[in-house]
């Protein structure tokens, strides 16, 4: 062993310097990169240098391994001063290798963290400045902003961008948005221009798909920012041509002002989307400016959005059940099951305060599941007890769209013990139109059981009255808006006229929604209606009170 470590030490010299030079090469790409970078990307940096750092390492470590354990003992005592400086030369030769490796890859390496940056700062759609860097500009902006010098921003959306993304593709959706930011950037360099306006320093970013934000971060007021929002709607008037087509778009938007609305980036972004999600929700177009009051609203739905997912889990929703009277014979014949949401204390909500925000949620499709169980049920002890009326269950789009609905028809029939032509389901006649394959594939199985179809609010949607008598309906439901119009409006009554003549051609049931006096019972008598529904003959009312209603109804038939 004293014998090997002249000749080892005469090979580390050249092996420390080698090292050495691979080593400031990986030090020169973190040299190289910018203190931001090296904040974001520090992790995959040190991932790098470790790993080329430990080859060398461990080739170091096998060879002076070898070389203590004696595997060169037989070269001890035979090699020559050329064979050393040869077999130095090698390894040499080989860290050289090594060295220009690192190179090549400390360069790709820097391109792909260009790359990287510009991934991370800018939105590949438009080119834009990101959500990131909007952040950035904002805190910067923030910390100079005063009453005296207010910072207005404004989440500009895209409305209808879906609609436009099925009509022109991807492709073209993409070429949609990179023209209104190109519309928005003219905009806002017209606005820089007026110096009487005193706008500065403006800053535009893609936030998410179809939404803009737009920060105007010197001596912006509210008086000031109005007029941007106007100029801003004025902007979508214009059409826009894209692959041929013309689009037509509009835009809306939430306003924050700083400091009055937030400090913190994340407040006046919050605060701004806040406002946005407001003028959607009411369905409208336009600009709105933040207040305290919309805050409120908000906390307020988050707390109802809770008690609709802990209502939907507890199964809180029961059905109320309106009756169906025969003109021909004034029996109860059917019934239509109304969803009811039953809070504590004997609270009920209506479905137009919940209906909205379940779908929103995704929550409609399990609320109409329980209903359509619980009427089935229903209408199964009713028929037990000498009562056989039919039910009618109302199904919402997404419901009737889902791929088991068929198998969750037929296991609430199941569960109940109710004969399928005790069952009705009602959808709306747009839904009807939208999708009528659907409509097909679904009922023919379910009708070939039984089970009837009802087309409801009739007349409201303007289907296309041809491919309406292509689909398996069994009837039209006359909307309660047209009922209620037969005394006042003089072309109700012809329009009621032509439905029913249109049903009684294609030998379908009719019946009259929202029926509420004598004159229009007796109008729909004259006129062949099949059925009525309505407070002329009762609200809708729970299981046991329509038991009494059904048992009354009976007995003044009889006594009749």
């Amino acid at each position: 062993m004293p014998n090997r470590l002249p000749y080892m030490a005469s090979r580390l010299p050249k092996t420390v310097a080698t090292f050495c030079i691979v080593f400031w090469c990986c030090a020169a790409a973190a040299i190289a990169a910018s203190t931001e970078t090296l904040q974001t990307y520090g992790v995959a940096l040190l991932v790098l240098f470790g790993a080329v750092t430990t080859t060398i390492a461990i080739f170091l470590a096998a060879r002076m391994g070898k070389a203590m354990s004696g595997e060169f003992s037989d070269l001890e005592a035979v090699v020559s001063e050329d064979e050393k400086e040869t077999d130095l030369n090698i390894q040499y030769a080989e860290f050289e290798r090594i060295a220009d490796r690192v190179r090549i890859r400390r360069r790709s390496f820097r391109d792909e963290i260009e790359v990287l940056q510009r991934a991370a700062f800018r939105d590949g759609s438009t080119g834009l400045p990101n959500l990131l860097s909007l952040r950035s500009a904002l805190k910067k902006a923030l910390q100079n902003c005063s009453r005296n010098e207010p910072v207005a921003y404004f989440d500009v959306g895209l409305d209808g961008l879906a609609r436009a993304s099925d009509a022109l593709g991807a492709n073209g959706s993409r070429a949609l948005l990179a023209e209104v930011s190109a519309r928005l950037s003219m905009l806002l360099a017209t606005l820089e221009a007026d110096e009487a306006l005193g706008i500065k320093n403006t800053f535009l970013a893609a936030v998410g798909p179809g939404e803009f934000g737009v920060l105007l971060p010197v001596g912006c007021d509210r008086e000031k920012a109005s007029k941007v929002a106007r100029d801003i709607r004025n902007l979508f008037l214009q059409p826009f041509e894209v692959d041929g087509r013309t689009i037509k778009a509009d835009v809306s938007g939430g306003i924050s002002v700083a400091p009055d609305d937030g400090d913190m980036p994340e407040a006046i972004l919050k605060n701004a989307g806040m406002a946005l999600d407001e003028i959607r929700r009411s369905r409208k177009t336009g600009f709105q400016f933040f207040t305290p009051r919309l805050e409120r609203l908000a906390i307020g739905r988050q707390r109802f959005e809770q008690e609709l997912r802990e209502a939907v889990a507890a199964e809180a929703f029961r059905p109320v059940f309106q009756p169906k009277i025969c003109f021909q014979t004034g029996k109860i014949v059917g019934v239509e099951a109304l969803a009811r949401w039953y809070r504590g204390e004997g609270r009920m909500i209506s479905p137009g305060t919940f209906i909205p925000l379940a779908e929103e949620l995704g929550l409609v499709e399990e609320i109409g599941f329980q209903i359509l169980r619980q009427a089935c049920s229903a209408a199964a002890k009713w028929m037990q007890e000498g009562y056989p009326v039919s039910v009618a269950v109302n199904v919402a789009p997404t419901q009737f769209q889902q791929k088991d609905f068929i198998n969750q028809v037929v296991d609430a029939l199941r569960f109940a013990g109710l004969p399928p032509r005790f069952l009705e389901l009602e959808i709306t006649e747009t839904m009807a139109v939208s999708d009528p394959q659907r409509v097909i594939d679904v009922m023919q199985p379910l009708r070939a059981m039984g089970i009837k179809l009802a087309i409801d609010d009739f007349g409201t949607g303007h289907a296309n009255l041809s491919l309406l008598t292509q689909l398996p309906f069994d009837i039209f439901k006359i909307d309660r808006q047209f009922v209620s119009d037969l005394e006042k409006d003089s072309q109700s009554p012809a329009i009621v006229e032509m439905i029913l003549a249109m049903a009684e051609t294609l030998g379908l049931q009719t019946v009259a929604e929202g029926v509420e006096t004598e004159n229009q019972a007796a109008f729909l008598r004259r006129r062949g209606c099949t059925l009525g529904q309505g407070f002329l003959f009762s609200r809708g009312v729970p299981e046991d009170e329509l038991r009494l209603l059904m048992h009354d109804w009976k007995r003044l038939d009889a006594a009749g």
